[in-house]
């Protein structure tokens, strides 16, 4: 599970940065494309597998597990850069340094709490040993239609104090939900 947590927040972190969902603004859609491992430190990290499958007619979900090899304390962060693609390339959107995932977890947060029951991760600090999150729906259903529509890449690194333990990128498409013609 410490590689879904950084999957999980990235998804997370771009949502709470663009903006605050009116009730009745129109439905859009998240796709999640892709998630990445793009570097793992072995000295905490091995057995890492992250697979992303649509669940439903509606949701997609992801399985993810890793071993952690090391006690983890409260130095846990992201650094995230959001980028957007134009033109066929990416352009940084905005960043968020330094999120301690700690006083996340810690936090009321009900979409996290909501995630707990997928799996066996815990709030910190974590303990070395196996975790593993299986059928993780990824619940769009909360995402502001503020956000800007088109393609992203969230680019996440983990870190434990000062060092990195964990690089992924996650590709997402956001777009309006089709209107359904009445017949």
């Amino acid at each position: 599970m410490a590689k879904q947590l950084p999957c999980v927040f990235a998804t997370c972190i771009i949502l709470f940065f663009l903006g605050v969902a009116a009730e009745d603004e129109p439905a859009i859609k998240v796709t999640i494309q892709k998630i990445e491992i793009i570097s793992v430190n072995k000295e905490y990290v091995q057995e890492e597998h992250v697979a992303l499958f649509q669940y439903n007619a509606t949701h997609q979900a992801i399985n993810a597990s890793g071993r952690l090899m090391k006690d983890l304390g409260m130095q846990l962060d992201d650094n995230a850069d959001i980028y957007t693609i134009e033109d066929g390339a990416p352009h940084l959107l905005t960043s968020a340094k330094d999120i301690h995932i700690c006083d996340i977890l810690s936090g009321d947060y009900p979409e996290l709490e909501q995630l707990f029951k997928f799996g066996n991760f815990t709030k910190c600090p974590m303990k070395a040993g196996f975790y593993a999150g299986v059928n993780a729906i990824v619940d769009t259903s909360s995402v502001p239609a503020s956000v800007p529509r088109g393609e992203f890449i969230i680019d996440v690194k983990t870190s434990n104090g000062p060092t990195e333990i964990l690089h992924t990128k996650t590709f997402l498409k956001i777009e309006d939900v089709p209107v359904k013609k009445a017949k």
